[in-house]
């Protein structure tokens, strides 16, 4: 019978178990580790903003471009003013 090998992970580095590091050095890890988790976060807003901007764009083309009864094209609109209010830069500002 086959058994799964298990894959071992690097373990995480956690700056403040590594004694042998100085002040510099341990400061230095914080800082990256604090701007990796910053650049995570703006990939996340930017992706979230890009898939708002492409649902938007089609319920707007849904809208203009075909017969719908009433109720869908009521739903699609409401629908299509929130992803406007969302894509907003208040809510993902754009770094320039």
């Amino acid at each position: 019978m086959y058994k799964h090998k298990k894959k071992h992970k690097a373990p995480l580095r956690k700056p403040l178990e590594q004694p042998h590091l100085n002040l510099k050095e341990l400061m230095a890890e914080v800082k990256l580790r604090k701007a990796s988790f910053a650049y995570k976060h703006e990939l996340l807003l930017h992706h979230q903003k890009i898939n708002y901007q492409n649902e938007y764009d089609r319920i707007r083309g849904m809208l203009e471009h075909t017969n719908l009864p009433e109720s869908s094209i009521k739903r699609l609109d409401a629908r299509r003013k929130q992803l406007y209010e969302l894509i907003s830069d208040e809510l993902y500002p754009t770094k320039n």
